[in-house]
This record gives C-alpha cells, sequence and structure tokens, in this order.
C-alpha cells in the first residue's frame, strides 16, 4: 500500500540543504500558559533561552533598563505615537 501511496502521490526528495544562518524562534505566552516549561525544554535540549524571569534575575540590570526605556518611549513618546523604534534599539543583544 506504501507503494503505492508513494507512486499516486510521491514527491522527489529535497535537495540537501545547509543552514547559512541559526534558527531563532520567538515562543511568546501570557502567565500561565507554559512559557516556563518550553524554556526549560529547550535548554534541555541544548537550546539557548530567554525567559522573562532571566530578565529579572541578572545581575547588572542593564537589559531589564533597556527595556524599560523601550516601554518609557513606546507609550511617552511622541504625541503623533511615532517612536521610531529601530531593530537594533529593540534588540537586548545590542545593550549587554
Amino acid at each position: 500500500m506504501y507503494a503505492l501511496q508513494r507512486l499516486l502521490y510521491g514527491f522527489p526528495e529535497p535537495a540537501p540543504y545547509k543552514r547559512s544562518k541559526p534558527v531563532e524562534v520567538l515562543c511568546l505566552g501570557l502567565p500561565h500558559t507554559g512559557t516556563e516549561s518550553l524554556s526549560v525544554a529547550l535548554r534541555t535540549l541544548g537550546l539557548p533561552t530567554y525567559h522573562g524571569w532571566d530578565l529579572v534575575f541578572e545581575l547588572d540590570g542593564s537589559k531589564l533598563l533597556h527595556c524599560t526605556e523601550l516601554v518609557r518611549r513606546t507609550y511617552n513618546g511622541a504625541r503623533d505615537g511615532d517612536v521610531q523604534t529601530t531593530k537594533q534599539d529593540a534588540s537586548l543583544q545590542t545593550k549587554q
């Protein structure tokens, strides 16, 4: 049966693919929806994660200050609402 299915609906094997940059995934969720469990599972698989509690418990507090500044600019920005937040502004990696 499987041979018939492959004959009728088969597709050629995909070409080999080599990743040119690492995968980055955002897993966002409201409180009590399993984000911490997902973070632990991803760490168990050896993937780096950045969970909300990591922000709270960092030693120097620089990323928390950076996030606070972005929120302040978003809600207290220009009267027309244009806060001109760039990709670099939003990246926590640029403010380490």
